[in-house]
């Protein structure tokens, strides 16, 4: 049976979704399965331009039909697993989740601040820790938005991300969680659930979670990231790809640094030049020969991604603002106000009935 979800234009008001991000780095895995990613991608009714605009927003029942649809056509038992092994180490779509691990103390710290980034990047899913100051093991527990489709390889690529991330973050390659568990029937294979896992495995479970020692949150992360430069040329190069025209100015590249970070607590101009392997000085310098700042390209940077996520989505303003790093919704509306003369929802609805108009001419 076909798995397909059809979706088209702005995302329907409550309609679940997720960064389009997040399509980075699997086409090559799906062309690898014998499947054509690009027409896979206008079948389940993700558009085709997602590619090219990464930082707007999808249908997350339309992402996960994708990947589900993907392991129907390949017929590969263990799509979502490798899939997952596919992307690391790089994990292109996580970049403010895999940095912000350079800005925290320990793997706690980070896990606090990277759930938080989470709830914005998407409303499909959510993680919630639980680690009892009394108990041994803390649970990593995730919980899913009414997912439309089956969705097995989604969720066992989903933990796998996570755990692999946390692997990196605290440069602890080797450590294991104590027990996984699914909520589905047993796959007729899990051999490969062992090895990428590298603990017991249990299905048909009540919760999809992670169980691991409460050791774990007192890993290191600060420094754990030496090579911090070449993975965000890494992520930045991959935004490069996708143009059509790109200048190579200090203004453009520092344009395309900053959604990679944005969301991670830190997009402040030092860490924009570490990450570029520039002295905080240099850049600025550089910025100020093409006539601009790091604030006043920050500043056009989120005015830009906000006119687009309040376009094209019906996104809470709450969690738009949280997008683009704002401690809280009424700072992001001053802004957007000072922007445009308009608050966000006056501007969306705006946008929607000059959208609308056009269509009828």
């Amino acid at each position: 049976m076909t798995l397909t979800v059809k979706i088209s234009g702005a995302l329907k008001k409550g309609e679940p979704y997720i960064r389009a991000v997040n399509l980075l780095g699997a086409e090559a895995f799906f062309a690898a399965q014998g499947c054509d990613y690009h027409a896979l991608l206008d079948e389940v009714g993700i558009a085709g331009n997602a590619l090219q605009e990464l930082d707007s927003l999808m249908s997350f029942r339309a992402f996960v039909t994708l990947i589900e649809t993907g392991a129907a056509r390949s017929g590969n038992p263990n799509f979502g697993l490798q899939l997952s092994q596919s992307l690391a180490p790089d994990y292109l779509a996580m970049g403010p989740s895999i940095l912000m691990a350079n800005f925290t103390r320990n793997v706690s710290e980070w896990a606090t601040k990277s759930l938080r980034y989470w709830s914005y990047h998407t409303n499909g899913f959510a993680m919630k820790l639980h680690a009892p100051p009394d108990a041994d093991e803390a649970v990593l527990r995730f919980h899913f938005n009414a997912l439309a489709v089956p969705a097995r390889h989604f969720v066992e690529c989903t933990v796998a991300n996570t755990i692999g991330i946390v692997r990196t973050i605290s440069g602890e390659p080797d450590e294991n969680p104590s027990r996984v568990c699914f909520n589905f029937r047993r796959p007729n294979q899990v051999s490969l659930h062992e090895d990428v896992f590298r603990c017991p495995v249990e299905f048909g479970g009540e919760n999809i979670e992670v169980r691991f020692s409460k050791r774990y949150l007192d890993f290191p992360t600060k420094g754990s990231l030496r090579l911090l430069q070449p993975l965000m040329m890494i992520y930045i190069e991959e935004r490069i790809r996708r143009m059509q025209i790109f200048d190579h100015s200090a203004t453009a590249t520092v344009a395309l640094a900053i959604p990679t970070i944005l969301g991670s607590g830190n997009c402040t101009v030092d860490t924009v030049a570490q990450s570029l392997g520039m002295k905080v000085k240099a850049l600025q310098r550089q910025l100020e020969s093409e006539q601009t700042s790091f604030s006043a390209v920050l500043e056009n940077v989120r005015e830009t991604m906000a006119r687009h996520l309040l376009t094209e989505s019906e996104a809470p303003v709450s969690r738009v603002a949280g997008l683009l790093e704002y401690a809280s919704t009424p700072p992001f509306s001053m802004a957007f106000r000072r922007w445009t003369g308009q608050t966000p929802l006056e501007y969306r609805k705006r946008s929607r009935r000059s959208e609308s108009g056009s269509r009828l001419v």
